[in-house]
């Protein structure tokens, strides 16, 4: 008799939970109706994140084009009435890639939920590349390369940034079009080799100094080395620019 109740009570239960979890036929999220007949729906985290996206895209409206990835946060799907609205609003800058973002649940006048979100955004870099194949040994020229767009993220250590890096360099192998390229993929010239005479150059705002210098190392375009300056016999450092000259002002 006992076991005969407790079933009857354990299907009353059942079917109360059955009325109260149900889809919602128009957009398929679940709707929950809450002991005072409200109806609530679960807005899933596919759809936070769409809100979130379209939010970014709209601050970056004029600057897409450079925006490689857009990635919110992972999210709990949020229970809202059929009245309440979510909004989205940028409140701070964009800083190591993270921006900030405040979502707000609100019904009329109520607040009824605000959380603080960071959303990370990759933009593009401009790297440089083989317009054709050539082969091992091949001396580049600035009509062999052009630029391509790599996520900032994928871009590794030792890629070309700066095409007069890649300028007058030879290709340790063979590589195919649109290889993008490598320090450890060219033999870049020494522009500068120890003991040798080189131009220090100094310009910084509104001045701007030419002094001859002893360069106490070799340097490729873009090394770190140091000089010593023939009339003060100071040693400093400075940066490969060209053929036997150093950006000292750097």
């Amino acid at each position: 008799m006992y076991i005969k109740l407790l079933s009857k009570i354990a299907m009353v239960f059942i079917t109360m939970a059955f009325s109260i979890l149900k889809p919602d036929p128009s957009t398929g999220a679940l709707n929950i109706f809450t002991a005072y007949g409200q109806e609530l729906t679960l807005l899933s985290e596919a759809e936070i994140h769409k809100k979130i996206i379209s939010s970014v895209e709209k601050v970056y409206e004029s600057d897409l084009e450079n925006i490689a990835e857009i990635k919110p946060p992972r999210l709990s799907p949020i229970r809202v009435t059929r009245n309440a609205k979510v909004n989205l609003q940028v409140v701070g800058d964009l800083r190591n890639g993270r921006l900030p973002i405040e979502l707000s649940l609100v019904e009329g006048k109520r607040v009824l939920r605000r959380q603080r979100l960071f959303v990370k955004i990759d933009f593009f870099t401009k790297v440089w590349a083989l317009k054709d194949d050539f082969e091992a040994g091949h001396k580049l020229e600035l009509s062999n390369i052009h630029e391509v767009k790599v996520a900032s993220q994928k871009v590794t250590r030792g890629q070309i940034t700066n095409p007069n890096m890649a300028v007058g360099a030879r290709l340790l192998r063979a590589s195919k079009a649109n290889t993008p390229l490598k320090k450890s993929l060219l033999r870049i010239p020494k522009l500068v080799k120890r003991a040798s005479i080189v131009e220090l150059i100094f310009k910084k705002g509104g001045i701007f100094l030419i002094a001859e210098g002893e360069a106490l190392g070799d340097g490729k375009r873009g090394d770190i080395i140091k000089v010593r300056n023939l009339d003060s016999k100071k040693i400093v450092t400075g940066r490969v620019i060209g053929v036997n000259k150093v950006d000292v002002g750097h």
